[in-house]
């Protein structure tokens, strides 16, 4: 009965030593992640193509769109990047 105790005692120990040790791998890894971020100017940085834009089939309003989603989905403002589509090409 005793070497149960002893058993249980060090499998838990074992348990929340790792629990520690993922807790605090966390709480590092999200100070490194706000100390070493990117500047709000670098990541909002306009993209600009050299590339005409293709001939999509697309029309303004589902570009409008498509743009509108990327935005919301990034978080950056419509305004601060621009969108390329180009079509796919299908293997037929």
């Amino acid at each position: 009965m005793s070497q149960a105790f002893v058993l249980t005692g060090l499998g838990m120990s074992i348990v929340f030593i790792v629990l520690a040790l993922t807790y605090g791998s966390i709480v590092v890894l999200g100070f490194m992640e706000r100390r070493f971020a990117i500047p709000e100017s670098v990541a909002t940085a306009p993209v600009f193509s050299p590339v005409a834009p293709a001939d999509t089939g697309l029309t303004p309003e589902e570009e409008a769109a498509i743009h509108a989603a990327i935005s919301h989905h990034t978080g950056m403002a419509p305004e601060t990047f621009q969108t390329r589509i180009t079509p796919v090409k299908k293997e037929s």
